[in-house]
Parts: C-alpha cells; structure tokens; sequence
C-alpha cells in the first residue's frame, strides 16, 4: 500500500480497524450485554430519603436554571453568583446536593 503523503496509508489504517473490529464481533450480537437496570436496581434508589418522597412544584421565574447538584452544578452556581446573577436554581434529583459523592 502506497504513502499518501500523508505521511500513512490510509488504506492500511482501516485494514488495521477492520481487523480489529473483527475481533470485538460475537455472534450473540446485543444479547451480549447486560441489562444494568435489573442488575443494579438498588442504586436508583436514594437511601437518604424516606420513600415515596416528594417535594412541592415550584413555579418562579429565574435566569438561569443548573441542572444536578453534583460538583459541577454547584461550582456553576458559585462562578455564576459571582458573575452577578442573583436569580438561579441547581435542581437535583437526590435528596441533597454533592451528585455522585452524596
């Protein structure tokens, strides 16, 4: 296979992606996998709250609106109250802020 100046044969790359994709194909095809849902069912739930929790709908207008309350979502709020926005929600779906970490 000839250089295409490139300074690598393009044809020999995806012979080599061929190859290997070849070796990842199994003939169960999706069944392959796992339904992590059935596997790991307990993890949906949040044991820091009482089940059936619920909280009150809110309706308010607001600027802006972070979605997770994990690191990322609270730094976000912290950089944006710093940037002078006063009217914002971090909404989480846990019990409590800190997303992966709670």
């Amino acid at each position: 296979m000839k250089d295409s100046g490139l300074g690598f044969s393009p044809e020999a790359l995806a012979e080599k992606y061929r190859t290997e994709r070849e070796k990842r194909l199994r003939a169960e095809g999706q069944d392959q996998y796992v339904d992590l849902g059935k596997v790991f069912t307990a993890y949906t739930e949040d044991p820091h709250v009482a089940p059936g929790f619920t909280r009150d709908p809110i309706e308010e207008e607001i600027d802006v609106l972070v979605v997770g309350g994990g690191f990322s979502g609270m730094l976000t709020g912290v950089h944006l109250r710093r940037a002078g926005v006063e009217s914002l929600w971090i909404v989480e779906k846990g019990g409590d802020f800190g997303g992966a970490w709670y």
